[in-house]
Formats: structure tokens, sequence, C-alpha cells
């Protein structure tokens, strides 16, 4: 009795046992399947696996487009021919980029092809597909540094002799064009001697300022001997266009074209008390230059400076302070070109470090008329006039006579 029972719950949950066994082994061999189905493409060059990317259309396009750009540059290719792609399992995180898939198989590949090595000065710098190549790198270079100069590039020429020879190698040794520029940039920033260089030669607009000059007039409200500033002047603003030569970043010179005033420099005023001389004249010498006063009349560096220096351009004009006679126009040791005139009552002045002479010795001048031009003649250290006032051989300071 016991044992029927048994049997018939058995027959009634039979078709049970069954559906589940069968599900079971369908859900097992679901996973099974599942775990092991194909997930990413294996790229093998040789023997050697050298990337896994995802298993789509675009990964085999990556490897096409790469062959492509090969024969584009050296004219053939064999590049798929020593590469073998297999469909696997991976990881997750084993899969490369498509870009970095691209670099692997070039950095992986041992393809021969020839080269076009760039040699500058007989020193290889690259290793491009052409020589069109290595041209395209040179003219991308000539930008670069024209960009970087500011100016508006008139003219620009290559500096370094540059030749071109065939050369076998495997591809992954082939630079690309920016490898070589790169590549020079830094070499050119680290030598003295640039690697590769360029002469560039443009023009620039720069502002620049006026410095003021100094007025002396004499008052009759100062005491003899003293001065007291009027005004302090102001600077004033001009517009340069100037001619630049380049090598590669460097300056190798400037040369003013064209210059504009924006705003014009206020003089300092100096009020100086008339002086008590019984040579009257020198109270009304008219300045000899414009210009400031870069050095006085006193001691200097352990001497006596016997006359005063007025800051000026090379070519500005220099005048008589006075009515008088030329008394020595030529070359002076230390004063370069050199004028004296002789004026009445056994006053003397002198002119120095002149870039022209434009009196000879006898010449009558009148006060006011242009003797000479501003240079930089002599024992100089830069543009100026020398000026000095003797009176029966001894220097005074020109300073306490000059009215502008």
């Amino acid at each position: 009795m016991r044992g029927e029972i048994v049997l018939k719950f058995f027959d009634r949950c039979k078709k049970y046992i069954i559906i589940a066994a069968v599900f079971g082994t369908f859900t097992t061999s679901y996973i099974f399947i599942t775990e092991n189905k194909a997930n990413a493409y294996e790229f093998s060059i040789g023997d050697k696996v050298v990337a896994y990317s995802i298993e789509d259309q675009k990964s085999l396009d990556t490897v096409n487009s790469l062959e492509q750009e090969i024969k584009n540059r050296f004219g053939a290719s064999q590049l798929k021919e020593g590469i073998a792609v297999n469909k696997v399992r991976v990881q997750e995180g084993s899969v490369v980029s498509d870009k970095s898939l691209k670099q692997i198989i070039l950095q992986n590949s041992k393809m021969e092809v020839e080269g076009c090595a760039i040699l500058a000065n007989k020193k290889q710098i690259g290793l491009v597909a052409s020589e069109n190549e290595g041209k395209q790198a040179l003219d991308k270079l000539k930008d670069y540094y024209a960009a970087k100069s500011g100016l508006s590039i008139k003219e620009s020429k290559l500096k370094t002799e540059i030749t071109y020879s065939k050369q076998k190698d495997i591809i992954s040794n082939i630079d690309s064009i920016d490898d070589v520029v790169e590549r020079v940039k830094e070499a050119n920033s680290r030598f003295k001697n640039p690697v590769v260089a360029f002469e560039l030669k443009g023009t620039e607009e720069v502002k620049e300022v006026i410095s003021p000059g100094t007025s002396v007039t004499t008052s009759d409200d100062i005491p003899a001997g003293q001065t007291k500033v009027q005004s302090s002047g102001k600077e004033g603003q001009k517009l340069v266009v100037k001619e630049v030569v380049m090598e590669n970043n460097k300056v190798i010179s400037t040369t003013a074209l064209s210059e504009k005033v924006i705003t014009e420099a206020q003089n300092k005023i100096v009020l100086q008390g008339k002086p008590k001389t019984a040579v009257a004249g020198l109270a009304y010498l008219t300045t000899p230059s414009r210009g400031t006063i870069s050095s006085p009349f006193g001691a200097r560096w352990g001497k006596i400076h016997e006359g005063i220096d007025i800051a000026a351009n090379i070519g500005d004009p220099i005048y008589a302070a006075l009515d008088g006679t030329v008394a020595y126009a030529g070359w002076e040791t230390g004063y370069g070109n050199f004028i004296q005139i002789k004026h009445a009552d056994g006053v003397l002045t002198a002119y120095g470090h002149c870039s022209k002479i434009l009196v000879a010795v006898g010449d009558t001048v009148k006060k006011g008329d242009k003797i000479g031009e501003v240079g930089n003649t002599g024992n100089s250290t830069g543009p100026h006039l020398h000026f000095e006032v003797r009176v029966n051989g001894v220097a005074k300071d020109p300073m306490a006579y000059l009215n502008k």
C-alpha cells in the first residue's frame, strides 16, 4: 500500500523533474556559450600578439586605412600581409582604441620601406617618406618662426644647406612631418648655433617714449648762479615703424623706417639767474643743440668735465652759440670731429663728437647758424654733443650762460 502511494507521487512529479532537468541543462549551456563567445579581434605580427581591439568593422577599417596611408606615402604596402587577425574572447580592459591600434601596428611592423633622409649641413635631422615631405617639414618650421616673430614678414630665406638622400629602413623608424618639426625646434632651442636657420625680414610698429628736452631761460628774478625748475616737463609718445631682421627667433638687426608723433613731449623748463660777467654777450648764448643734459659741468670720474654733454640723436643739427669766426674744424684726439669758434672779448666755444662738420677755418658764423651734426666720434659712449665755453682760456659752466 505504501509503495503504491510513492509510485503514484513519482508519476505525478515526473514531468516536472524532466522539465527542470532540461531547463538546467539549457541554462548551463547558455552560460558556457555566452562566457566563451568571441568579443575582440586579436592582431598578431609574426608569432607575436601585439594588440586586441573591439570586435567590430571599425577596427578592421583602421587597419585598411593604415594600409592606404602607407601606400600614399611610399607608393606600395605589404603591411596587411604580415598581420594575422583572429576572433577571441578577452577580459574587459584588454582592448585598445583604434588610434592606439594604428600606432602599435606601426611600432611592431618589420616591413621595410624606402624613405628619404633630410640632411642639414650634412647631418641627418629626420627620415621621412619623400623629399616632398622633407620640404613640407621645412615650410612648417619656417611658418612657426614667422608666426612667433610677430612681424609682418616681407622676405624669408633658408640659411642652412639642406640635402636629401634615399635610405631604406623599417617603417617604425620613419618620421612624420610633425616629428621632424618638433625635433628641430627642440634642438634649435638648446644649441647656440641653430640646426636649421631661417632669415626672416619684416616690419613691426612699436610705440616709443619721447624724452623731454631741457629749456634753460635766464631770469632777473633768480639770483646769479642759481636755478629753479619752472616745469618738470612731460614725456611724449611716437609710433615707430621698424624693419627687423631675425634668425629664427633671434633679432639680428633693427632699422627705423618712419616715425609719427602721437603726443609731443613737453620740455623741462629751468630758470637760470643771470650771471655777473664782464662779457655781456655770454648771457645770451643760444643752446647749440636740442636734447637733454646728460652730463653737467664739473667733477666727473676724478677729473673736471670742462663742458656739458647734450644727449641727442645722430644727425641732429648743431648751431653756433654766438656770432664769431671758426678757429678750428677737424679731428681732435678724444673729441673726434671738433669745431672751435672765436667770439669777442676772449670768448671761445667748442663743439665735440660731431658726425659732420659743415664749416671751415676762417668762416664767419652768426648765432644760430648750423655748423655741424651730432655724432658719436672720438671717445664717446653714445650720440651726444660736448659743448664748452672758455673765457680767456678758462673753462666756464655753459649752463650759466645759455638762453633758449
